[in-house]
């Protein structure tokens, strides 16, 4: 039995299941703070949200601050963590 192989997979599982947590914490905290903002598809790495065309700036950044928010309470030693935005449809 190769051990180094668990150890891989018990490395890999412990840090999805942190990056699903941020992942769900920031969705329920978007859902609960920001009522113009509407989650459209949850996807395993991103999400796709629906806000009014006069509202997509302001939505944005808060949605952006939501998650940066719990990304650095989660891992606080991350120095520079990014998130992105791209257009669903042009």
């Amino acid at each position: 039995l190769d051990k180094s192989n668990d150890n891989i997979w018990i490395l890999s599982h412990y840090i999805q299941s942190i990056a699903s947590y941020i992942f769900k914490k920031s969705l329920l905290e978007v859902f609960e703070k920001e009522k113009n903002v509407m989650l459209l598809i949850p996807l395993h790495d991103g999400a796709l949200y629906q806000t009014d065309d006069d509202k997509v700036e302001i939505s944005k950044k808060a949605v952006k601050e939501i998650f940066l928010e719990n990304l650095k309470k989660t891992c606080p030693h991350l120095t520079n963590p990014k998130i992105t935005f791209e257009e669903f449809y042009n």
